[in-house]
């Protein structure tokens, strides 16, 4: 009888593993699983990339709409003050009549009235205890009704601060509606003898706001300092003498702000605030949401789309190449436990030459490897920013060229040490305590953003840096690749800039000073024009002196 001779032990554990791998068959999942995971896994990023970008363009959108609300808001206060400037300068103008100081009312009564004529306007004169003498709105000789309490405490506040004041909105004499007063005080010796007040009508606040030519949809409100609407760029009557909405007098700040807020028509929009430094108004632009959404998600609803039907046809494509491709695929794995055992290759369909050509792929890929790990190490040599690695210790692992001619430390002073060293205080003493945070709660403050940071050189000196700080994984070890980049010349010439900006806003300060301070001049030298054609000749040396000084002051 022939003795058949025992199997080889490779043999026998070859095919055991190839049953267990059959046997395992039904619970592996197809190559097209696979196939979908690889074309997701480029669809998906690309659909990221753009959802991010799509993102970034609708906040970059969004900042720049309330930017825009903000610099609104700024160019529409400006105009208020001006409408409000009007009525005082003419005032202030009135206050300097002698006729007035002497207290000749009945003869600067035509002088008030035709500027009050001039400026569609009603002009008072009042006592400094409050008992109106003089008002444009009745004839000489008639009593003109008294100031309202609320006004009042204005005049007190400009008889104390011998400065002129802006009342709230208020109700106006002879039925005029809501107006605002504009109180200058009449000085004589230092002291307020007169109070000059014109009732400036809203409406021509209103009038500001409507030259404003908003944004359709934009909104513009005008708040006095008691939070009362005095000017709205739509529907004013709704609106005028109500009280604006307690969360605009709660975000808005000493100067302004911006931010989501509930309207006058209990909508959320957008609010821009700007605050008057005198008097301390509230001009506010409101941006309805759907304005600033709507045109943003219409273009971003294309690439979301194609995204959309560019992932399922990946998904069709992986399902059909993988029917393809699974027998090819069983076949090399078996092929490649064959391997083991020469001789024993069966025929497959994947060609054979490619399996034995793995080795010398394998070969050169690890040359390859070795050649980018030089390539590397050329380009830490060579780089322009500063670059620095630490593990989740905050140990240095690697100092490039560029990080030793900026921080003046060699590599091997540095590597293995704590990156501490490259601090000035507080941030050396707090360093581990971020890693520590990052590490336990998984939030980042720092990582995948620039900053702007102060690092400190082997001499202790101080400086500012751009630091970029990326994160990545090698071995299950946690490092910290940062970037860095000197910024002091770029401070030093921000600097500079800064001051031309200031000198340029001296010189256009001193212009415009000089302009008003000629347009006061201009007024007095009138004035004393006409006082000399109807005083006697024995005050006429004391003009022709006084004519002098005024063209010596322009």
């Amino acid at each position: 009888m022939k003795q058949v001779p025992p199997e080889p032990a490779a043999a026998g554990t070859f095919r055991s593993y190839a049953a267990r791998l059959v046997s395992r068959s039904g619970q592996e999942r197809p190559a097209a699983t696979f196939l979908f995971l690889f074309a997701a896994a480029l669809v998906l990023p690309l659909l990221l990339l753009a959802s991010i970008v799509g993102w970034t363009y609708v906040q970059g959108e969004r900042t720049r709409t309330v930017e825009r609300a903000q610099s609104r808001a700024r160019e529409l206060s400006v105009a208020i003050d001006h409408e409000l400037n009007r009525p005082r300068r003419a005032l202030e103008v009135l206050a300097t009549s002698e006729v007035l100081r002497r207290g000749d009312l009945q003869a600067f009564q035509p002088t008030a009235s035709a500027i009050a004529d001039a400026l569609a306007m009603t002009i008072a004169v009042r006592a400094a205890g409050g008992q109106t003498l003089l008002s444009t709105a009745f004839p000489s000789g008639t009593t003109p009704p008294q100031a309202k309490p609320d006004v009042l405490a204005f005049d007190a506040q400009v008889i104390r601060e011998k400065k002129p004041a802006v009342t709230n909105a208020i109700a106006g004499s002879v039925g005029k509606g809501l107006v605002v007063e504009v109180i200058v005080p009449v000085l004589r010796d230092g002291a307020v003898v007169y109070l000059l007040a014109a009732d400036l009508p809203v409406e021509s606040l209103q009038a500001v706001l409507v030259r404003a030519n908003l944004d359709e949809g934009w909104l513009a409100t005008v708040l006095d300092a008691n939070d009362t609407i005095v000017a709205r760029s739509a529907d004013p009557e709704g609106f005028i003498g109500k009280k604006a909405p307690e969360e605009w007098r709660k975000q808005a700040t000493a100067t302004g702000g911006a931010g989501w807020s509930l309207g006058l028509q209990d909508n959320q929009v957008v609010v821009a605030y700007e605050r008057s430094s005198a008097p301390r108004w509230l001009t506010v632009v409101s941006v309805p949401p759907a304005l600033i959404n709507a045109p943003l998600w219409r273009a971003l609803a294309f690439p979301l789309a194609a995204g959309i039907l560019l992932l399922l046809a990946a998904a069709a494509l992986a399902a059909w190449a993988g029917a393809h491709l699974m027998r090819a695929v069983k076949a090399l794995q078996i092929a490649g436990l064959e391997l083991e055992e020469p001789g024993r290759v069966s025929p497959v369909a994947t060609p054979v030459r490619e399996i034995n050509d793995v080795g010398r792929v394998l070969a050169r890929a690890a040359t390859a490897a070795q050649r980018r790990e030089a390539l590397l190490r050329s380009i830490l040599a060579t780089v322009p920013s500063a670059m620095v690695v630490i593990d989740s210790r905050g140990r240095v692992q690697l100092f490039s060229a560029t990080a030793e001619k900026l921080f003046g430390f060699k590599a091997d002073e540095v590597v293995g040490e704590n990156i501490r060293m490259l601090m000035p205080e507080p941030d050396r003493s707090a360093h581990d305590g971020y890693i520590e945070h990052y590490l336990m709660s998984g939030e980042r403050r720092i990582l995948g953003t620039g900053r702007v940071v102060v690092a400190q050189r082997k001499d202790g000196s101080k400086f500012p840096v751009e630091l970029y700080v990326g994160e990545a994984k090698v071995d299950a070890e946690r490092l910290f690749i940062g970037f860095l980049r000197d910024q002091t010349e770029k401070y030093r010439v921000e600097q500079q800039l800064r001051q031309t900006q200031k000198m340029e806003a001296i010189g256009k300060l001193t212009g415009g000073v000089a302009h008003d301070f000629n347009n006061l001049l201009t007024v007095i030298t009138g004035n004393l024009e006409m006082l000399g054609a109807k005083v006697d000749d024995r005050y006429q040396a004391l003009i022709r002196e006084a004519q002098e000084e005024a063209e010596v002051a322009a």
